[in-house]
């Protein structure tokens, strides 16, 4: 599992690069952006990553490879 927090400045190139074919060897990336309050998760599909799901705000996430755990998002986002 890769789980990455982009750069504000440049969060399209950080998404691009991570994303990028080959770059990882790893069944599912996850991508935080507390900007926007998100968090994206992709698994491998040939080039590039398939978007599996987006949760935000106060949902409570159950995906893989962490699915018997519950994870709630709304404590990322605090300050």
């Amino acid at each position: 599992m890769v789980a990455s927090h982009p750069s504000p400045s440049d969060f399209v190139a950080d998404k691009a690069d991570l994303m990028s074919a080959g770059t990882w060897v790893t069944l599912t990336v996850w991508l935080v952006d507390p900007a926007y309050q998100t968090l994206e998760m992709f698994a491998p599909d040939g080039a590039p990553y398939r978007l599996l799901a987006t949760h935000a705000g106060d949902d409570s996430v159950n995906a893989p490879p962490f699915d018997a755990q519950s994870l709630d998002l709304a404590p990322l986002w605090r300050r």
